[in-house]
Protein backbone atom coordinates (compact mmCIF):
# COMPACT_ATOMS: atom_id res chain seq x y z
CA UNK A 1 0.00 0.00 0.00
CA UNK A 2 1.38 3.46 -0.73
CA UNK A 3 1.22 6.27 1.67
CA UNK A 4 0.03 9.62 0.41
CA UNK A 5 1.32 13.33 1.91
CA UNK A 6 0.21 16.44 0.57
CA UNK A 7 2.83 18.79 -0.48
CA UNK A 8 2.07 22.36 -1.44
CA UNK A 9 3.62 25.06 -3.09
CA UNK A 10 2.34 28.56 -2.09
CA UNK A 11 3.25 30.61 -5.42
CA UNK A 12 4.31 34.26 -5.67
CA UNK A 13 0.97 35.40 -7.05
CA UNK A 14 -0.72 33.88 -4.13
CA UNK A 15 -1.83 30.65 -6.14
CA UNK A 16 -1.33 27.12 -3.74
CA UNK A 17 -0.36 24.27 -5.84
CA UNK A 18 -1.24 20.58 -4.50
CA UNK A 19 0.78 17.84 -4.80
CA UNK A 20 0.79 14.02 -3.58
CA UNK A 21 3.67 12.57 -2.90
CA UNK A 22 3.41 8.68 -2.95
CA UNK A 23 6.33 6.88 -0.73
CA UNK A 24 6.33 3.81 -3.86
CA UNK A 25 6.33 5.65 -6.75
CA UNK A 26 6.61 9.42 -8.59
CA UNK A 27 5.01 12.30 -7.53
CA UNK A 28 1.81 13.48 -8.91
CA UNK A 29 0.10 16.52 -9.32
CA UNK A 30 -3.51 16.52 -7.90
CA UNK A 31 -5.39 19.89 -8.11
CA UNK A 32 -4.60 23.65 -8.40
CA UNK A 33 -6.62 25.67 -5.54
CA UNK A 34 -6.52 29.58 -5.05
CA UNK A 35 -4.50 30.28 -1.96
CA UNK A 36 -4.96 33.53 0.04
CA UNK A 37 -3.16 36.47 -1.10
CA UNK A 38 0.49 36.39 -0.14
CA UNK A 39 1.05 37.93 2.53
CA UNK A 40 1.85 41.30 4.40
CA UNK A 41 5.91 41.93 4.32
CA UNK A 42 7.77 44.64 6.63
CA UNK A 43 11.74 45.11 6.55
CA UNK A 44 14.14 46.68 8.80
CA UNK A 45 17.01 48.12 7.15
CA UNK A 46 20.75 48.62 8.41
CA UNK A 47 22.59 51.59 7.90
CA UNK A 48 25.86 48.71 8.34
CA UNK A 49 23.73 46.46 5.74
CA UNK A 50 21.53 43.44 5.90
CA UNK A 51 17.52 43.27 6.78
CA UNK A 52 15.18 41.83 9.44
CA UNK A 53 12.51 40.60 7.33
CA UNK A 54 8.78 40.13 8.76
CA UNK A 55 6.69 37.64 6.46
CA UNK A 56 2.99 37.17 7.25
CA UNK A 57 0.89 34.50 4.95
CA UNK A 58 -2.69 33.57 5.74
CA UNK A 59 -3.79 30.05 4.57
CA UNK A 60 -6.24 27.73 3.84
CA UNK A 61 -4.84 24.37 5.10
CA UNK A 62 -6.75 21.06 6.08
CA UNK A 63 -5.72 19.06 8.98
CA UNK A 64 -3.00 16.45 9.43
CA UNK A 65 0.95 16.30 8.75
CA UNK A 66 1.77 17.83 5.44
CA UNK A 67 4.75 19.72 4.09
CA UNK A 68 4.34 22.96 3.07
CA UNK A 69 6.69 24.84 0.17
CA UNK A 70 6.92 28.72 0.41
CA UNK A 71 8.28 30.19 -2.22
CA UNK A 72 8.88 34.06 -2.94
CA UNK A 73 12.17 34.44 -0.51
CA UNK A 74 15.46 36.36 -0.90
CA UNK A 75 18.63 34.42 -2.45
CA UNK A 76 20.24 36.05 0.49
CA UNK A 77 18.12 34.66 3.44
CA UNK A 78 20.48 33.55 6.29
CA UNK A 79 18.77 30.22 7.24
CA UNK A 80 20.80 30.70 10.83
CA UNK A 81 18.19 33.46 11.50
CA UNK A 82 14.85 32.30 10.23
CA UNK A 83 12.34 31.58 12.66
CA UNK A 84 8.69 30.29 12.31
CA UNK A 85 5.56 30.90 14.28
CA UNK A 86 2.12 29.67 13.84
CA UNK A 87 -1.23 30.53 15.20
CA UNK A 88 -2.66 26.57 15.67
CA UNK A 89 0.10 24.26 13.72
CA UNK A 90 2.50 22.18 14.94
CA UNK A 91 6.27 23.51 13.09
CA UNK A 92 7.86 19.75 12.40
CA UNK A 93 10.78 20.88 10.78
CA UNK A 94 12.08 23.33 8.10
CA UNK A 95 14.82 23.31 5.18
CA UNK A 96 15.59 25.07 1.93
CA UNK A 97 14.38 22.49 -0.67
CA UNK A 98 11.69 21.89 -2.89
CA UNK A 99 13.45 23.13 -6.39
CA UNK A 100 13.55 20.45 -9.39
CA UNK A 101 16.66 19.47 -9.63
CA UNK A 102 16.38 19.57 -13.90
CA UNK A 103 13.73 19.94 -16.18
CA UNK A 104 12.71 16.96 -16.31
CA UNK A 105 11.87 16.47 -12.27
CA UNK A 106 9.99 19.83 -12.91
CA UNK A 107 7.94 18.31 -16.34
CA UNK A 108 7.17 14.99 -14.26
CA UNK A 109 4.81 16.95 -11.48
CA UNK A 110 2.57 18.07 -14.86
CA UNK A 111 1.93 15.02 -15.73
CA UNK A 112 -1.40 14.53 -17.36
CA UNK A 113 -2.10 18.68 -17.81
CA UNK A 114 -2.18 20.59 -20.41
CA UNK A 115 0.84 22.17 -22.14
CA UNK A 116 1.59 24.10 -25.15
CA UNK A 117 3.80 23.27 -28.34
CA UNK A 118 5.95 25.51 -30.19
CA UNK A 119 7.56 24.84 -33.19
CA UNK A 120 11.32 25.31 -33.73
CA UNK A 121 12.08 24.39 -36.77
CA UNK A 122 16.32 23.42 -37.51
CA UNK A 123 17.85 25.97 -39.65
CA UNK A 124 15.51 28.53 -39.33
CA UNK A 125 12.44 27.41 -41.42
CA UNK A 126 8.66 28.71 -41.63
CA UNK A 127 7.45 27.96 -38.32
CA UNK A 128 3.81 26.02 -37.48
CA UNK A 129 1.21 27.50 -35.39
CA UNK A 130 1.61 26.56 -31.47
CA UNK A 131 -0.26 23.36 -30.39
CA UNK A 132 -1.91 22.54 -27.13
CA UNK A 133 -1.43 19.28 -26.14
CA UNK A 134 -1.42 17.07 -22.63
CA UNK A 135 1.79 15.78 -21.00
CA UNK A 136 1.79 11.94 -21.20
CA UNK A 137 4.97 10.76 -19.32
CA UNK A 138 8.84 11.37 -19.27
CA UNK A 139 10.73 8.92 -21.76
CA UNK A 140 14.74 9.00 -21.36
CA UNK A 141 14.84 12.20 -19.87
CA UNK A 142 12.49 14.17 -22.88
CA UNK A 143 8.58 15.01 -23.08
CA UNK A 144 5.93 12.70 -24.54
CA UNK A 145 2.93 14.36 -25.54
CA UNK A 146 -0.31 13.75 -27.14
CA UNK A 147 -1.47 16.53 -29.63
CA UNK A 148 -4.12 16.83 -32.59
CA UNK A 149 -4.22 13.17 -32.41
CA UNK A 150 -0.60 12.90 -32.88
CA UNK A 151 1.76 11.49 -29.83
CA UNK A 152 4.98 13.19 -30.02
CA UNK A 153 8.59 12.13 -28.42
CA UNK A 154 10.02 15.65 -28.30
CA UNK A 155 13.60 14.44 -28.18
CA UNK A 156 16.61 16.76 -29.21
CA UNK A 157 15.61 16.01 -33.13
CA UNK A 158 12.03 16.87 -32.81
CA UNK A 159 11.28 20.53 -34.28
CA UNK A 160 8.95 21.23 -31.02
CA UNK A 161 9.44 22.34 -27.56
CA UNK A 162 7.25 22.18 -24.67
CA UNK A 163 6.34 25.42 -23.24
CA UNK A 164 4.65 25.08 -19.49
CA UNK A 165 1.68 27.22 -18.39
CA UNK A 166 2.29 30.42 -15.97
CA UNK A 167 0.21 28.99 -13.41
CA UNK A 168 2.45 25.50 -13.39
CA UNK A 169 5.57 27.62 -12.95
CA UNK A 170 7.76 26.23 -9.53
CA UNK A 171 8.95 28.89 -6.84
CA UNK A 172 12.17 30.45 -7.41
CA UNK A 173 15.51 28.49 -6.18
CA UNK A 174 14.99 29.86 -2.23
CA UNK A 175 12.00 27.64 -1.16
CA UNK A 176 10.67 26.70 2.25
CA UNK A 177 10.03 23.26 3.29
CA UNK A 178 7.67 22.96 6.22
CA UNK A 179 6.19 20.56 7.96
CA UNK A 180 3.66 21.32 9.64
CA UNK A 181 1.03 19.44 11.50
CA UNK A 182 -2.47 21.51 11.61
CA UNK A 183 -5.26 20.10 13.86
CA UNK A 184 -8.10 21.43 12.10
CA UNK A 185 -9.07 22.54 8.66
CA UNK A 186 -9.19 26.17 7.84
CA UNK A 187 -7.04 29.59 8.23
CA UNK A 188 -3.50 29.74 9.26
CA UNK A 189 -1.87 32.35 9.95
CA UNK A 190 2.23 31.59 9.44
CA UNK A 191 4.91 34.42 9.99
CA UNK A 192 8.61 33.69 9.04
CA UNK A 193 11.23 35.91 10.55
CA UNK A 194 14.71 36.40 9.24
CA UNK A 195 17.78 38.08 8.19
CA UNK A 196 18.54 38.54 4.59
CA UNK A 197 22.06 40.58 3.25
CA UNK A 198 21.92 42.30 0.02
CA UNK A 199 19.15 45.45 1.71
CA UNK A 200 20.66 48.54 3.69
CA UNK A 201 19.69 52.22 3.84
CA UNK A 202 22.27 55.18 3.94
CA UNK A 203 20.81 59.03 5.22
CA UNK A 204 22.09 62.11 3.08
CA UNK A 205 21.75 65.59 3.68
CA UNK A 206 21.38 68.34 1.40
CA UNK A 207 22.42 71.95 3.02
CA UNK A 208 21.21 74.82 1.02
CA UNK A 209 22.73 78.01 2.36
CA UNK A 210 21.99 82.01 2.24
CA UNK A 211 24.53 83.98 0.51
CA UNK A 212 26.48 85.01 4.10
CA UNK A 213 26.15 81.07 4.97
CA UNK A 214 24.74 81.82 8.26
CA UNK A 215 21.51 80.36 7.52
CA UNK A 216 20.60 76.81 6.11
CA UNK A 217 17.64 74.79 4.88
CA UNK A 218 18.56 71.47 5.82
CA UNK A 219 17.08 68.31 4.13
CA UNK A 220 17.46 64.63 5.34
CA UNK A 221 16.97 61.97 2.96
CA UNK A 222 17.03 58.01 3.14
CA UNK A 223 18.23 56.28 0.14
CA UNK A 224 17.31 52.43 0.80
CA UNK A 225 19.33 49.77 -1.28
CA UNK A 226 18.30 46.72 -2.73
CA UNK A 227 20.94 43.52 -3.88
CA UNK A 228 18.88 40.60 -2.21
CA UNK A 229 17.93 39.32 -5.93
CA UNK A 230 14.58 39.71 -4.86
CA UNK A 231 11.75 42.13 -5.66
CA UNK A 232 9.83 43.48 -2.50
CA UNK A 233 6.28 45.04 -3.25
CA UNK A 234 4.01 46.65 -0.74
CA UNK A 235 5.92 46.62 2.02
CA UNK A 236 6.50 48.56 4.69
CA UNK A 237 9.86 49.97 6.21
CA UNK A 238 11.74 50.75 9.23
CA UNK A 239 15.19 52.24 9.36
CA UNK A 240 17.85 51.26 12.25
CA UNK A 241 20.24 53.61 13.09
CA UNK A 242 23.21 52.51 14.61
CA UNK A 243 25.56 49.55 14.50
CA UNK A 244 23.78 45.93 16.23
CA UNK A 245 26.94 43.47 16.37
CA UNK A 246 26.99 40.74 14.27
CA UNK A 247 28.23 37.49 15.85
CA UNK A 248 28.59 35.78 12.24
CA UNK A 249 31.16 38.63 11.02
CA UNK A 250 29.18 39.47 7.88
CA UNK A 251 29.95 42.72 6.34
CA UNK A 252 27.74 45.25 5.37
CA UNK A 253 22.90 53.39 -9.24
CA UNK A 254 20.45 55.80 -10.97
CA UNK A 255 18.00 57.11 -7.86
CA UNK A 256 14.26 56.74 -7.66
CA UNK A 257 12.93 59.62 -5.78
CA UNK A 258 10.09 59.08 -3.26
CA UNK A 259 8.00 61.93 -2.10
CA UNK A 260 7.26 62.32 1.60
CA UNK A 261 3.77 63.05 2.17
CA UNK A 262 3.43 62.57 5.78
CA UNK A 263 6.55 62.50 8.53
CA UNK A 264 8.81 59.82 9.14
CA UNK A 265 8.14 59.07 12.93
CA UNK A 266 11.29 57.79 15.66
CA UNK A 267 11.27 55.73 18.46
CA UNK A 268 14.21 54.61 20.38
CA UNK A 269 15.28 50.60 20.30
CA UNK A 270 17.60 49.80 22.52
CA UNK A 271 20.71 51.75 22.36
CA UNK A 272 19.36 52.66 18.81
CA UNK A 273 16.81 54.98 16.83
CA UNK A 274 14.18 53.30 14.70
CA UNK A 275 12.37 55.53 12.05
CA UNK A 276 9.57 53.73 10.29
CA UNK A 277 8.32 55.55 6.73
CA UNK A 278 4.74 56.61 6.68
CA UNK A 279 4.09 54.63 3.40
CA UNK A 280 4.52 51.01 1.98
CA UNK A 281 6.95 51.03 -0.45
CA UNK A 282 7.87 48.64 -3.32
CA UNK A 283 12.08 47.92 -3.85
CA UNK A 284 12.73 46.37 -6.80
CA UNK A 285 16.12 44.36 -6.80
CA UNK A 286 18.95 46.48 -8.09
CA UNK A 287 17.21 49.58 -7.11
CA UNK A 288 18.30 52.63 -4.79
CA UNK A 289 14.88 53.98 -3.39
CA UNK A 290 15.49 58.10 -2.03
CA UNK A 291 12.96 58.63 0.27
CA UNK A 292 13.21 62.32 2.00
CA UNK A 293 13.07 62.04 5.56
CA UNK A 294 12.77 65.33 7.02
CA UNK A 295 13.38 69.49 6.73
CA UNK A 296 14.44 72.38 8.71
CA UNK A 297 14.66 75.47 7.96
CA UNK A 298 16.56 78.60 9.49
CA UNK A 299 18.92 76.70 10.70
CA UNK A 300 21.60 78.88 11.87
CA UNK A 301 25.40 78.28 10.48
CA UNK A 302 29.05 79.38 11.77
CA UNK A 303 31.71 79.46 9.25
CA UNK A 304 35.05 79.46 10.03
CA UNK A 305 38.31 78.93 8.25
CA UNK A 306 41.35 76.05 9.69
CA UNK A 307 44.31 75.12 8.62
CA UNK A 308 46.60 71.82 10.78
CA UNK A 309 49.59 70.95 10.41
CA UNK A 310 52.13 68.00 12.11
CA UNK A 311 54.05 70.93 13.84
CA UNK A 312 56.42 68.21 15.91
CA UNK A 313 58.96 67.00 12.54
CA UNK A 314 61.49 68.93 11.00
CA UNK A 315 61.03 70.55 7.86
CA UNK A 316 63.60 72.51 5.88
CA UNK A 317 61.23 74.38 3.34
CA UNK A 318 58.69 76.33 3.21
CA UNK A 319 55.07 75.20 3.01
CA UNK A 320 52.14 75.71 1.83
CA UNK A 321 49.49 74.56 3.77
CA UNK A 322 45.90 74.58 2.85
CA UNK A 323 43.38 76.76 5.05
CA UNK A 324 39.94 74.89 5.12
CA UNK A 325 36.14 75.92 5.13
CA UNK A 326 34.40 74.59 8.02
CA UNK A 327 31.01 74.76 8.33
CA UNK A 328 29.23 74.15 11.76
CA UNK A 329 25.80 73.77 13.18
CA UNK A 330 24.34 72.81 16.49
CA UNK A 331 21.64 69.76 16.78
CA UNK A 332 19.55 72.21 18.72
CA UNK A 333 18.10 74.24 16.17
CA UNK A 334 14.63 74.84 15.07
CA UNK A 335 13.48 71.94 13.33
CA UNK A 336 16.14 69.75 14.29
CA UNK A 337 16.59 68.48 17.83
CA UNK A 338 16.71 64.48 17.09
CA UNK A 339 19.09 62.21 16.32
CA UNK A 340 20.30 62.86 13.03
CA UNK A 341 21.68 59.33 11.57
CA UNK A 342 25.57 59.22 9.94
CA UNK A 343 25.51 60.68 6.02
CA UNK A 344 26.61 62.69 3.64
CA UNK A 345 25.91 66.17 3.63
CA UNK A 346 26.19 68.11 0.61
CA UNK A 347 25.89 72.10 0.87
CA UNK A 348 24.01 74.03 -2.08
CA UNK A 349 23.97 78.11 -2.42
CA UNK A 350 22.22 80.04 -4.86
CA UNK A 351 24.45 82.59 -7.49
CA UNK A 352 23.12 85.89 -7.90
CA UNK A 353 20.71 84.56 -10.68
CA UNK A 354 19.30 81.99 -8.15
CA UNK A 355 20.83 78.97 -9.54
CA UNK A 356 21.81 76.36 -7.09
CA UNK A 357 25.30 76.27 -7.14
CA UNK A 358 26.90 72.94 -5.47
CA UNK A 359 29.91 73.82 -2.86
CA UNK A 360 31.05 70.65 -1.59
CA UNK A 361 30.21 67.72 0.76
CA UNK A 362 31.58 66.55 3.99
CA UNK A 363 30.53 63.08 6.12
CA UNK A 364 29.24 63.51 9.42
CA UNK A 365 28.69 60.42 12.31
CA UNK A 366 25.62 59.06 13.87
CA UNK A 367 24.62 63.10 15.86
CA UNK A 368 22.68 62.45 19.19
CA UNK A 369 20.30 65.41 20.10
CA UNK A 370 22.22 68.47 21.63
CA UNK A 371 26.04 67.84 20.01
CA UNK A 372 26.87 70.46 17.38
CA UNK A 373 28.65 69.18 13.99
CA UNK A 374 31.54 70.48 12.33
CA UNK A 375 32.12 69.94 8.27
CA UNK A 376 34.42 70.73 5.83
CA UNK A 377 32.92 70.87 2.56
CA UNK A 378 36.15 71.86 1.00
CA UNK A 379 39.26 74.33 1.16
CA UNK A 380 39.33 78.31 1.28
CA UNK A 381 39.91 79.74 -2.65
CA UNK A 382 41.46 83.67 -1.02
CA UNK A 383 42.57 82.83 2.11
CA UNK A 384 45.71 81.03 2.27
CA UNK A 385 48.80 79.40 4.79
CA UNK A 386 52.53 79.98 4.48
CA UNK A 387 54.71 78.01 7.06
CA UNK A 388 58.11 78.38 7.61
CA UNK A 389 59.96 76.54 10.57
CA UNK A 390 62.69 78.93 11.74
CA UNK A 391 64.35 76.74 14.20
CA UNK A 392 64.73 72.75 15.33
CA UNK A 393 67.06 72.51 17.66
CA UNK A 394 67.64 69.15 20.58
CA UNK A 395 68.17 70.40 23.80
CA UNK A 396 68.50 67.41 25.98
CA UNK A 397 67.40 63.55 25.21
CA UNK A 398 63.98 63.67 25.53
CA UNK A 399 63.58 67.48 24.82
CA UNK A 400 62.95 69.49 21.63
CA UNK A 401 62.40 73.26 20.89
CA UNK A 402 60.65 74.18 17.69
CA UNK A 403 59.88 77.75 15.89
CA UNK A 404 57.36 78.42 13.41
CA UNK A 405 56.20 81.28 11.60
CA UNK A 406 53.04 81.23 9.83
CA UNK A 407 52.20 83.93 7.08
CA UNK A 408 48.20 83.89 6.76
CA UNK A 409 46.90 85.82 3.93
CA UNK A 410 43.46 87.30 3.55
CA UNK A 411 42.55 88.20 -0.22
CA UNK A 412 38.73 89.13 0.89
CA UNK A 413 37.08 92.17 1.55
CA UNK A 414 36.01 91.16 5.01
CA UNK A 415 37.95 90.32 8.03
CA UNK A 416 38.13 86.40 8.49
CA UNK A 417 39.72 85.01 11.80
CA UNK A 418 42.08 81.71 10.74
CA UNK A 419 42.14 78.69 13.88
CA UNK A 420 46.19 77.49 13.00
CA UNK A 421 45.85 74.04 14.58
CA UNK A 422 48.95 72.37 15.65
CA UNK A 423 49.88 68.73 16.45
CA UNK A 424 52.87 67.92 18.66
CA UNK A 425 52.06 64.57 19.22
CA UNK A 426 53.72 64.88 22.48
CA UNK A 427 53.45 67.00 26.23
CA UNK A 428 54.23 70.99 24.46
CA UNK A 429 54.85 74.09 26.35
CA UNK A 430 54.95 77.71 25.10
CA UNK A 431 58.06 79.26 25.21
CA UNK A 432 56.96 82.32 22.96
CA UNK A 433 54.12 83.79 21.07
CA UNK A 434 52.83 86.18 19.35
CA UNK A 435 49.33 85.93 19.65
CA UNK A 436 47.17 84.05 22.31
CA UNK A 437 46.22 80.18 22.25
CA UNK A 438 43.65 77.69 23.00
CA UNK A 439 44.93 74.35 24.57
CA UNK A 440 42.99 71.66 23.11
CA UNK A 441 45.06 69.00 24.81
CA UNK A 442 48.61 68.73 25.88
CA UNK A 443 50.16 68.37 22.45
CA UNK A 444 47.75 69.82 20.72
CA UNK A 445 47.18 73.84 20.66
CA UNK A 446 45.08 76.27 18.42
CA UNK A 447 45.89 79.33 17.69
CA UNK A 448 42.68 81.87 16.67
CA UNK A 449 44.18 84.65 14.25
CA UNK A 450 42.12 87.48 13.12
CA UNK A 451 43.13 88.73 9.24
CA UNK A 452 42.09 91.89 8.58
CA UNK A 453 40.47 91.76 4.50
CA UNK A 454 43.19 92.57 1.85
CA UNK A 455 46.06 91.87 4.72
CA UNK A 456 48.61 89.42 5.80
CA UNK A 457 49.47 88.69 9.31
CA UNK A 458 52.11 86.58 10.93
CA UNK A 459 51.66 84.19 13.63
CA UNK A 460 55.36 83.16 15.29
CA UNK A 461 55.34 81.09 18.06
CA UNK A 462 58.31 78.51 20.13
CA UNK A 463 57.55 75.83 22.00
CA UNK A 464 59.34 72.87 23.64
CA UNK A 465 58.35 69.29 23.03
CA UNK A 466 59.31 66.51 25.67
CA UNK A 467 59.66 63.16 23.66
Amino acid sequence: MKLLRDIRWLLPGGLLLLLTACSGGQEQATSNAAGDEQRDVSLTLYSDGGAMVRDRRELGLTAGEQILMLGGLPHTLREDTLFVQTERADVLSYRRGGVPADRASLWRRHLGESVTLVHEPPGGGSRERDRAGVLLGITDRHPLVQSEDQILWLGPDSPWRMRLNADQQMPGPWALALALDVPRDGQELLELRYRADGMAWQADYIAVLNESASLMTLTAHAGLINRSGHDWKDVQVQLLAGEPRDASDRGPQPMRAMAAEDAVSREAVGEFHLFSLPRRVDLADGERLRVPFSTAREVPVRKAYLTEYPAGRQVSEVVDAPVETRLSFSNIASGLGEPLPAGVVRFYTRDSEGQTQWLGEGRMGNIPTGQRVELSPGRAFDISATRRQADYRRTGDRETEISWQIELANARDESVTVRVSENFEHPTLILAQSHEHDRISSSRIDWPVSVPAQSTVRLDYRVRVRH
